[in-house]
């Protein structure tokens, strides 16, 4: 058997390779095998067969820190060498380049990297001395029994440890009859240490040979372990530890005798600590069922080793090879998490409102499943837990059996309860393949809408969330964003692949736009201290100083944000942070046009948010509406400005503050004193960048007509540059997000009466509309009386800049950016005399991609600003206070009547004396100015006396 590995692929968060290692031989590229591994659901196996490479491939992957580890074998192998190779390099890299391990390290230290390859050119289970001697080890002598694994106690870099995991895996019919029980084992090895002697972890079990040959079933062991000698004495381990950590040994155990006796048997014998009961038709229309935890934080009859799984005991082959045991026993396990998965009959539209007394619970629509997960903190203490959930039946009457429409019946569910398969291992493996790609499942999938009778249940929760104060605390707060970010990173594929089926946007730009989102949930927490304190209230009058004014930074309460589709992403979860940073509860309602995309992203917030305080309303037009029909704190919206009309008018009938972003006919003015290869150059990256579907990139180019040959001629270079195989083809380029926004910019394109001078291809089966530059003639063209939001670039001539500027006001007087080109003079001239939310000189939207930099439009190109330190701004009040102590009564006392007499007194306290005269002009006052040394007030002249006095002594001792 061949133990040669032949290659090693790593690929970064993007799926790019960024390192191509060969061993031997001539392996399979990394861009041939890429392919064929995506092509495997998610979850992905950590070994694949790749049957159509030739030769035959074995895929070995391992991912860590959003890397991607492949390793090809084409001939027969130890499956556990090659992963716990794969271990190995992941963990000498992470020595060397530090933790965490990302792959611009490996980018910026290559000839490190190889190097260290190098050191491992012919993969053995033992690293070469070389490896030994850059590492810094040296071999120990033989010392005492090695120590069980305590808990809460780190175990320093100089330590051997081991541990078994195991995962049990019960599956219960409705009446609490087991159906099948399986446990999982690993016994996992940790050595920080080299020149480790031979080691013999003993395992026992009652019943001897036999008991332990029934404890541990299928099991399979590292390359290191002798196999001869567990096969003489089963239970005993002899093994040489290579370095890190790695799995000595796995194991499977079906916990229900062959011969299952129903009559006799049940969940009792399994001595389980966790007991489940179930409850339905409950609540006042029948429509709740409750699952409850019984949890006695160990194991039953955990003092004495059970047959169903192995223990360790002290028992050794002699004084030079150290063994396990000590005080520390396997017998007396302990419970980790807990997770309960109930089956949803297709029947089901929803399931709504969970409520779960420890642990957080969330429901999967694509899988149709509740998933309940009890964490260590909360299943380590004994007691109950209770998971109570609303079931939403079928739109029509079709199961008139069961009037909340949650039946557990066998022909419908994941189990049934005469299936011989439970009892056979197999059974996993046939459940296993029944699965689709990502892209698979994306493609017929139906957006699951909120029912609307559910919305004001769920909003006046959240509701009574924020008046329990509990998103006051920072810490909360904090946390909240740093679980948002793992939950980011966690489901970063899902993500970007959905990305992809809705809006067909590159790992380019979905990468980027999820990177945003994730450096933001950093950047707000990392900051949130320093912006919620409490600021010194400014230009307050020494007679009012002594009520210690200041501003406090306080949150709205339940706020409502609505999302949109070209970037499903950035516009859903940066208003989302800065909601959290406030401290607020929000309701968040993705966009209907991105389904794939709105299906991940609720399961990213339900699994990494607090569900009291944030949940997530999925549905279209009837579902927007009852939303606007709540009653807000605050609303946030992103999309066309015919919605924004709405949602203004419905909140001014509550006297709602929202902030609206929306979008605009924004100019782009090219002078004849401009660079003309960049002006061309960065205006065409702002059409094409996500297929036009912008609301800040310029919707027309006014260019000064003695430019325009050479402007259009080094569009079509940038052009063919850009995309040299053209956009037909290539990932880097987009597609309109449905067939209604395809029709809507075709039909602008053929009602224009401008020239096409490039592009104008189209495909409705894949919503491709091509690049299209456009020379129009009148302001009036069909290309500049609408916003476009796709990849169509209308260019019309003008005389001058004056014209250009008359014809920017008169198109749109209030647009969302502006994108002057020219010299500063012109340039300033254009920020002068045209109004825009933002601008960008000398470039396309780049303003727009700064993450710290505060983003809004004016007039009805939007309301109130976004991004950085204006996203926590934007969702908090500042709310002013003072404290008046009871010693002031007396110095007060002039504001109570009767007030004769009082005025006079009140205005020698406040009144300012004017610094102008009559016709508005400024009074000089000579003494004035000279007690003040020019500065024109007490503070800048104290500042100028103490910087005169400063020069005079230094020069005083200069010369003397």
């Amino acid at each position: 058997m061949s133990s040669a590995v032949e290659a090693l692929y790593i690929f970064d968060q993007y799926n790019e390779p960024i390192l191509e290692h060969i061993y031997r031989s001539r392996p399979a590229s990394a861009q041939d095998i890429l392919p064929h591994y995506f092509a495997h659901s998610i979850p992905r196996p950590s070994i694949t067969h790749l049957p159509d490479i030739n030769p035959p491939t074995i895929l070995f992957s391992v991912t860590y820190a959003n890397l991607l580890f492949l390793s090809p074998v084409s001939t027969e192998t130890e499956p556990l060498f090659v992963l716990e190779f794969l271990h190995r390099i992941i963990d000498v890299l992470e020595e060397f380049l530090g933790a965490p391990l990302l792959a611009s390290k490996i980018e910026g230290a290559y000839d490190v990297v190889a190097q260290l390859l190098g050191e491992i050119a012919s993969p053995a289970l033992n690293p070469s001395a070389g490896l030994k001697q850059n590492l810094g080890l040296t071999p120990i002598s033989n010392g005492p029994a090695i120590p069980w694994r305590r808990a809460n106690v780190r175990h320093t870099s100089n330590e051997l440890y081991v541990d078994i995991v195991e995962t049990l895996s019960v599956t219960l019919a409705p009446s609490g009859r087991p159906l099948a029980a399986f446990a999982n084992g690993s016994i996992l090895f940790t050595s920080k240490i080299s020149g480790v002697p031979d080691l013999l972890l003993t395992l026992s079990a009652s019943g001897g040979k036999l008991g332990m040959e029934k404890a541990i079933e299928l099991p399979v062991f590292h390359p290191s372990v002798r196999l001869a000698r567990w096969k003489e004495r089963p239970g005993e381990l002899s093994f040489v530890p290579p370095d890190g950590k790695f799995m000595l040994a796995g194991y499977e155990v079906n916990l229900m005798p062959s011969s299952l006796d129903l009559n006799t048997w049940s969940k009792t014998n399994l001595q389980l600590p966790v007991s489940i009961e179930v409850s339905k038709s409950l609540g006042p229309n029948g429509a709740d069922f409750e699952v409850r935890l019984l949890l006695s934080g160990t194991f039953p009859g955990a003092s004495a080793p059970s047959t169903s799984r192995p223990a360790i005991v002290t028992r050794g082959s002699g004084r030079s090879t150290p063994v396990f045991g000590g005080s520390s026993s396997s017998s007396a396990p302990a419970l980790q998490n807990v997770v309960v998965t109930i089956p949803v009959p297709p029947a089901v539209r929803n399931i709504t409102d969970l409520r779960a007394s420890r642990g957080e619970a969330f429901l999967n629509p694509a899988d149709n499943f509740v998933e309940w997960r009890v964490p260590t903190k909360d299943a380590a203490a004994a007691g109950s837990a209770t998971l109570r959930c609303t079931v939403v039946g079928p739109v029509s009457g079709e199961d008139e059996d069961s009037s909340n429409g949650f039946a557990l019946n066998p022909n419908i569910s994941d189990y049934d309860e005469n299936e011989d398969a439970y009892q056979a291992p197999a059974a996993k493996s046939t459940k296993a393949s029944v699965t689709t790609t990502l892209e698979d499942e994306y493609h017929d999938q139906q957006l699951q809408s909120t029912p609307g009778d559910a919305i004001s249940d769920i909003v006046n929760a959240v509701r009574t969330t924020f008046h329990t104060q509990k998103t006051r605390p920072l810490e909360f707060r904090k946390q909240q964003l740093r679980k948002l970010y793992w939950g980011l990173k966690d489901n970063a594929s899902d993500l970007l692949a959905a990305c992809k089926k809705d809006i067909a946007k590159g790992a380019f730009e979905a990468g980027l736009e999820l990177d945003w989102c994730t450096n933001d949930c950093i950047f707000v927490s990392s900051n949130l201290d320093k912006w919620a304190k409490d600021e010194k209230a400014p230009d307050i009058p020494l007679a009012n100083a002594l009520l210690s004014p200041k501003i406090r930074k306080d949150p709205f309460g339940l706020v409502l944000i609505i999302g949109t589709y070209n970037f499903p992403l950035n516009l859903l979860f940066c208003p989302l942070i800065g909601a959290i940073a406030a401290g607020n509860t929000c309701i968040i309602k993705p966009s209907e046009n991105a389904p794939a995309v709105a299906a991940v992203v609720e399961r990213v917030i339900a699994s990494s948010l607090d569900p009291s305080c944030f949940r997530v309303i999925q549905g279209g037009i009837p579902e927007t509406t009852a939303l606007l029909d709540q009653k807000w704190d605050k609303i946030f919206y992103t999309g066309g400005a015919t919605v924004g009309t709405i949602i203004a008018k419905k909140a001014a009938e509550t006297l709602t503050p929202y902030t609206l972003e929306l979008g605009g006919r924004n100019p782009a003015i090219v002078t004849k004193n401009a660079n003309i290869r960049l002006a061309a150059r960065r205006l065409l990256w702002g059409k094409v960048h996500n297929a036009g579907q912008v609301c800040i990139s310029q919707n027309y180019t006014m260019v000064e007509e003695p430019v325009l040959e050479a402007f259009i001629a080094e569009m079509k270079g940038a052009m063919t540059e850009f995309f040299p195989d053209g956009t037909r083809t290539t990932d880097d380029y987009g597609r309109m997000v449905n067939a209604k926004q395809f029709a809507r910019v075709k039909s602008m394109l053929e009602n224009s009466k401008g020239k096409i001078l490039l592009g104008g291809a189209t495909d409705q089966s894949d919503n491709y509309i091509e690049p299209t530059i456009i020379l129009v003639d009148s302001p009036s063209d069909s290309l500049l009386k609408d916003e476009s939001f796709g990849p169509l670039i209308p260019i019309l001539p003008v005389t001058s800049l004056t014209q250009a500027i008359e014809i920017a006001n008169s198109v749109h007087a209030t647009p969302l950016g502006l994108y002057p080109f020219g010299t500063p003079a012109e340039t300033a001239r254009c920020l002068n005399e045209i109004r825009s939310g933002g601008a960008s000189v000398n470039d396309g939207f780049i303003h727009g991609s700064i993450p710290t930099l505060a983003f809004g439009g004016v007039g009805d190109s939007g309301q109130g600003a976004y991004r950085g330190k204006a996203s926590f701004e934007c969702f908090g009040h500042r709310r002013s206070v003072t404290s008046t102590p009871g010693w002031m009564e007396g110095m007060m006392a002039v504001r109570y009547p009767p007030y004769k007499g009082k005025l006079a007194k009140m205005r020698k306290m406040g009144t300012l004396k004017p610094d102008f005269d009559r016709e508005g002009r400024a009074k000089f006052d000579l003494v004035r100015y000279i007690l003040t040394l020019g500065a024109g007030s007490g503070k800048g002249g104290l500042v100028r006396f103490v910087g005169l006095l400063v020069a005079a002594i230094g020069l005083r001792r200069y010369l003397g």
